[in-house]
């Protein structure tokens, strides 16, 4: 939110009264599992918004070099420990490519140290 409020003031707007904002997923991208979004349903890794590109996720984290995921993970998803995932992710697909959202979970997981992880 700071970010807003930040730009608000160089435009000289001091406050508002609503906002509109597309948080992105919606709740039927989550129910389809074959649309790899999902961390509750094991799919392929998709979690392409339109289905008409060929880039998808199962590229992105199979593909990336370890500085690209990170550069990713905290800017688009202001992840805090984007380095540690990233270097896990390396790590782990020099072994076999990630093709699941349950195989990246449990990467994530790993990679994220115990008392900062929600659940």
């Amino acid at each position: 939110l700071q970010p807003l409020k930040e730009e608000l003031a160089k435009l000289g707007i001091s406050g508002i009264d609503g906002i509109y904002y597309d948080l992105g997923v919606s709740s039927p991208q989550l129910d389809q599992a074959e649309r790899g979004f999902s961390y509750r349903f094991d799919a392929r890794l998709d979690m392409r918004m339109d289905q008409s590109q060929d880039f998808d996720a199962y590229q992105l984290v199979n593909q990336y070099d370890q500085k690209q995921l990170a550069d990713v993970l905290y800017r688009y998803g202001d992840e805090k420990f984007s380095r540690q995932i990233a270097r896990k992710i390396v790590e782990r697909r020099r072994v076999k490519p990630i093709e699941t959202t349950f195989e990246l979970v449990e990467i994530i997981k790993e990679a994220i140290p115990a008392a900062a992880r929600r659940s």
